[in-house]
């Protein structure tokens, strides 16, 4: 029995950084084929947890994702892009949470639904180029800088014991790692050029101004796309507003009830079928496509039977 045709097509997704900051052919028009999960998925995320998570996350995309080239090349932005895309459209846009309110009840949570697809995109309009190349205030270092790739996260999170157990690094010192590897090349007033990763790693860790630090952020600021994670929420105690950031957990990658469609709160006719010709500017016009049909990249329905699974 071929059972492949009941796995979820393929669709064209727009990722926000419009393909602006590749050098690979696949991803230079600005979209990738992604299908929602499926079982294969499933089984990966059930092998997730905090010391595995990026390199999880990675898999997935690749499972999902179709096509030859290494996820790892995506931006960190457009990976969580697609992420989010991934959850709303295999489960549903509602996203269940719970968050303390500051106004009224800091210590104590409240449940509240979340729409994903309500998250405000924010697509890379100006020519940018890497590497930026920037002169830090503090030091004077001329340094190289590229926009944080999916491969830098899963190298940053499996990094972190390494430096905590053999360089006797404390706290969480993932940001200053995502720092480092955001840096290519660094450039000594004397003119002597250093691109050992190692190295400019324990210079991040252990050596970096704090203001050099903070203008490096900065200045990473040129690459920004991809979704805001920031969403605001009316209390249900006090009725005022507040803003939190999205918080991840594990009923983000598996749901812990079911939506059945019609109670949906993104499924709205045909929007869901725009992703393949137009986006706007928010991902509810990318996500939850109507699954009464299938929908071939130009526009034509589908059985669903010569699929390429590559799975």
């Amino acid at each position: 029995m071929d059972w492949s045709k009941f796995l979820p097509p393929y669709v064209p997704v727009r990722l926000p950084s419009q393909g602006k900051l590749y050098i690979q052919e696949e991803l230079k028009e600005g979209f990738v084929e992604i299908r929602e999960y499926a079982a294969p998925e499933e089984s990966l995320l059930a092998s997730a947890n905090r010391d595995n998570m990026q390199r999880v996350i990675s898999s997935v995309l690749d499972s999902c994702i179709k096509g030859d080239w290494d996820v790892g090349v995506l931006t960190a932005e457009d990976s969580y892009y697609l992420l989010v895309w991934l959850r709303a459209n295999s489960y549903s846009p509602d996203y269940d949470i719970e968050v303390a309110c500051p106004n009224c009840s800091p210590e104590s949570t409240v449940p509240y639904v979340i729409n994903l697809a309500s998250l405000e995109v924010k697509y890379l309009e100006d020519e940018v180029v890497e590497p930026l190349v920037v002169t830090l205030p503090k030091t004077n270092l001329k340094v190289s800088l590229k926009a944080i790739r999916r491969s830098d996260e899963v190298k940053a999170q499996e990094r972190i014991a390494e430096v905590r157990k053999y360089k006797g690094v404390k706290g969480n010192p993932v940001d200053l790692l995502r720092r480092a590897y955001s840096i290519t090349n660094i450039e000594q007033p004397d003119g002597i050029e250093v691109t050992d990763r190692l190295s400019i790693e324990e210079m991040c860790l252990f050596y970096l101004p704090s203001k050099d630090s903070l203008f490096i952020d900065e200045q990473l600021k040129q690459f920004a796309h991809g979704l805001d994670p920031n969403v605001e929420i009316v209390c249900k105690m006090c009725n005022k507003k507040f803003s939190t950031v999205l918080p991840p957990s594990i009923e983000f990658f598996r749901p812990s009830r079911f939506i059945p469609r019609s109670e949906d709160s993104n499924a709205s006719g045909d929007s869901g079928l725009v992703y393949a010709r137009q986006v706007g500017e928010s991902i509810s016009q990318d996500v939850v496509p109507e699954r009464s049909e299938s929908v071939s990249p130009n526009g034509e329905e589908e059985d669903g039977s010569e699929r390429d699974t590559n799975t």
